[in-house]
């Protein structure tokens, strides 16, 4: 509920010197916001990048971004997806010099493995089935990459993983499968970064034994060229 007067509670979510600022009095959705984005610590960039302010409607809710409104909807969860998308979208243009990557990352004795592929190829699963391991969490579904440092830095959002199922989905369906959080805690998440030594390309195949297939460089560069 809106509360004229009244100044909204806002959420800051920080990378690489930047901030994005989410002003709401709707509690569920700042809730649900600190919580995917509680591994970001915050900085002390003056002037954020971005101001999203989510209001209730008499219907359902309004997000405006820099005081454009970009969604009316009668779904919070929806709501929420939207404006998860807008904040990240919002540090991905405001460090423009990295490259941004749809991978997942985790470091390992202080160097960073990365897996690369398409939706459902499982890299979110192997992410947290290394965590599960010993090493430490560092991106789920967006990796920025430094090209002259030839490092990962982390972009911790809380990692989502897909329902399992027991049969061969085509591609068009995996979008369909829910997702839910995987819980991590605070020392499991990497906060340095780190130079990339393994770069993995999985394809899942249902009920097949795991095969590590060492990888040509051409084919791992048109990979990451299709990738970005």
């Amino acid at each position: 509920m809106n509360r004229p007067g009244f100044p909204s509670p806002t959420l800051h979510v920080a990378f690489a010197g930047q901030r994005v600022a989410v002003k709401s009095h709707v509690r569920q959705l700042l809730a649900a916001l600190s919580a995917h984005f509680r591994h970001f610590h915050g900085c002390n960039a003056s002037t954020p990048v971005g101001t999203i302010g989510v209001h209730a409607t008499g219907t359902g809710y309004e997000v405006c971004i820099n005081g454009v409104t970009t969604l009316t909807d009668t779904s919070l969860t929806a709501i929420a997806c939207h404006v998860k998308y807008e904040v990240t979208v919002r540090l991905i243009e405001a460090v423009p010099a990295l490259l941004w990557l749809h991978a997942s990352a985790v470091s390992c004795n202080d160097r960073a493995v990365v897996f690369l592929g398409p939706r459902g190829a499982g890299k979110s699963t192997l992410a947290a089935l290394l965590v599960e391991r010993g090493s430490t969490y560092m991106c789920d579904d967006i990796v920025p990459l430094n090209l002259t440092l030839h490092t990962v830095l982390p972009f911790p959002e809380t990692p989502m993983q897909r329902s399992k199922v027991n049969h061969e989905l085509c591609p068009c369906h995996v979008d369909q499968l829910d997702k839910t959080e995987v819980a991590l805690p605070e020392d499991a998440v990497c906060r340095a970064a780190w130079v990339v030594t393994i770069m993995v390309l999985p394809t899942y195949i249902l009920s097949s034994k795991t095969i590590l297939t060492p990888c040509s460089p051409d084919a791992a560069t048109t990979a990451i060229d299709i990738l970005q």
